[in-house]
């Protein structure tokens, strides 16, 4: 039940993020930003909350769910900022 709580909850928090990113779609800056701040969110209410579910799960569905569906919905500068911030993330880990 884990397991498929962390699916669940890394699909709804993509849904969200999404249309998140969707209204922000024009600023790089704001959409780094909510990606960001969804990474941490999910992994700290899934695993230090009542809720109890994996949030490893959680985050892997969400960043799965991202790649696929909410790189289409970056245009022009948000496009490369996010390219930019995780090429940069990548080489900090």
């Amino acid at each position: 039940m884990e397991t498929f709580g962390g699916f669940l909850f890394g699909l709804i928090f993509g849904f969200v993020a999404l249309f998140l990113i969707k209204r922000v779609s024009y600023n790089g800056v704001l959409s780094v930003t909510v990606m960001v701040i969804f990474c941490y969110t999910i992994y700290m209410i899934m695993e230090f909350t009542v809720i109890k579910v994996s949030g490893i799960i959680a985050l892997v569905t969400y960043g799965i769910f991202m790649g696929a569906f909410g790189k289409a919905h970056l245009v022009g500068e948000a496009s490369k900022a996010m390219e930019s911030f995780w090429s940069y993330a990548v080489f900090i880990a």
